[in-house]
């Protein structure tokens, strides 16, 4: 999935309110079509309108503005616009302006070393009955909220992409305490099917989600 795409279901994901700005109005219908763009206007004027309401709502939401960044950028730092959190690449005029402001910069640079698993499950049988019930076993051991709210809105987001599988990154320890969790759902019968949990080592860099 490309960065912008996969930024903006994060974002929606995380429960956040979120602008994406691309010159390519191909690209941004594209992103109408599959979902990861909620609202696509060709101005920043439209852009704050929504993220205004939406905020005030409480709501996740994700624009998109057909239009230049360089441009929207610089034209933010004029009207006193200012975001919480910057994806950036670079470090032009304007950002660094709204970052000497208070945003937060979320580069690409390495990540603080966790160690992590890759835990995937799935149902046997009847799994839309019972890998909720699994889900929700996998929550009662997260220690961040954040991963508690993947496993709840992923599905929305992602559609088909999860239908076969649920997957979330644990540490070890977590991953201990939910096969335990599962494994005795499955012997007292609170869960009637066999899940099969596959676990995979991650490299020292990649925080859990």
């Amino acid at each position: 999935m490309p960065r912008g795409a996969a930024l903006a279901l994060a974002a929606n994901i995380a429960g956040a309110a979120s602008l994406g700005v691309d010159a390519d109005s191909e690209w941004l219908r594209h992103g109408i079509r599959h979902g990861f763009c909620d609202f696509l206007v060709n101005s920043l004027n439209e852009a704050r309108r929504i993220l205004k309401n939406e905020v005030r709502k409480k709501q996740p939401v994700s624009v998109c503005l057909e239009g230049d960044l360089a441009a929207t950028l610089v034209e933010a730092v004029e009207r006193g616009l200012q975001p919480d959190l910057l994806v950036v690449t670079e470090k032009s005029a304007a950002i660094k302006t709204l970052i000497q402001r208070g945003a937060i910069a979320l580069d690409q640079g390495p990540r603080p070393e966790t160690q992590s698993e890759e835990i995937t499950w799935t149902a046997e049988s009847a799994a839309a009955l019972w890998r909720p019930k699994v889900d929700a076993l996998a929550a009662q051991v997260l220690s961040a909220e954040e991963r508690s709210r993947w496993l709840k809105l992923a599905p929305r987001y992602l559609g088909r992409t999860t239908a076969g599988k649920h997957y979330l990154q644990m540490t070890a320890a977590e991953a201990d305490q939910f096969a335990a969790l599962a494994s005795d759902a499955m012997a007292s019968g609170t869960i009637g099917t066999t899940i099969t949990i596959q676990r995979q080592e991650q490299q020292p860099h990649q925080r859990p989600r």
